[in-house]
């Protein structure tokens, strides 16, 4: 009998014993295995991965036992941690990348007899993935789709939000009659602009890598004075009715409307709403000689 006491790793090896070194050779001997705990694990993979695509990670470690020839055909067991809960066995990790993986931070450890290695450093995935919602705060309140505003009006100001990895760029984009024209901002942030009736709209425009860009876009309805009409006239005929005539431009925008007064005293009375001049008959009654006024309005005495 062979008793060997303190082992250490020096110790390990084939051991025999006989009467000749022919006998020793002739086999029947016994391997003297050192088990020792395994290497600290190493991760190795891609940690910047599209969301919605397949993670794969692999544990490497290496058992430290002794003799050599043992150690490369030692069996070694492996278990998974996503932060500090064990989620499965096995030397290779895979999974599909959700946004929620940013938050992650995966590690393994390596078990050989019983023995458990120290855990690895943990790594975290950097998920990639563009942007799928896009926000503006405050968020504009819109009647019938349009953010209604006067001439000389502050637009803003606004933040667009939205979340990307890589970061998006994020520019806004002010679109009037005649042209489109970027705006100096910062990460999404548009401080005031002043609006004339010429603005329709300031859209919020991210793109992402090589993606299509996305936006969301707040339209303008800008109110403002109508023009003053022109060649403004009356005339009566043998009937006793008054005929008046006049020129107003018109921008194509609200339906613009005209009130015609007649001073009474010295006060000026509403005769008529007239939303198309040139139709309709208005009865009123005047004095042989009397004074009438003509306002073009959007609405009742906005001019």
């Amino acid at each position: 009998m062979l008793e060997i006491r303190n082992v250490s790793p020096e110790d390990a090896g084939y051991y025999n014993s006989g009467w000749s070194t022919k006998a020793v050779m002739s086999g029947g001997g016994a391997i003297l295995i050192v088990l020792a705990k395994p290497s600290k694990p190493v991760i190795i993979g891609n940690f910047r991965i599209r969301v919605k695509e397949q993670a794969e990670l692999t544990c490497s470690s290496k058992s430290n036992s002794v003799p050599d020839y043992y150690a490369r055909i030692a069996k070694l067991s492996y278990t998974w941690f996503r932060n500090e809960t064990k989620r499965t066995t096995g030397e290779t990790l895979r999974w599909q990348v959700t946004r929620a993986d940013k938050y992650n931070r995966y590690s393994c450890m390596v078990t050989e007899e019983g023995l458990e290695s120290n855990r690895s450093d943990p790594v975290q995935i950097s998920p990639l993935y563009g942007p799928e919602i896009i926000s503006i705060t405050p968020q504009p309140s819109l009647k019938n789709g349009y953010l209604v505003m006067k001439e000389g009006d502050m637009f803003g100001p606004f933040t667009c939000f939205v979340s990307c990895n890589p970061p998006c760029i994020i520019v806004w984009i002010f679109n009037t009659t005649s042209s489109s024209d970027k705006v100096n901002t910062r990460e999404g942030y548009l401080p005031q602009q002043p609006v004339n009736r010429t603005c329709k709209s300031f859209h919020c425009v991210t793109r992402w890598e090589s993606n299509p860009a996305k936006g969301e876009v707040i339209r303008l309805n800008v109110q403002y004075r109508p023009q003053t009409p022109l060649n403004f006239t009356g005339y009566s005929d043998a009937f006793g009715n008054v005929n008046l005539t006049w020129v107003s431009g018109f921008n194509g925008g609200m339906d613009q409307f005209f009130i015609v007064t007649i001073k009474s005293g010295l006060e000026w009375k509403d005769v008529a709403n007239l939303t198309d001049p040139g139709e309709g008959k208005v009865v009123t009654e005047f004095q042989s000689q009397a004074a009438f006024s003509l306002l073009a309005a959007w609405i009742w005495r906005s001019a």
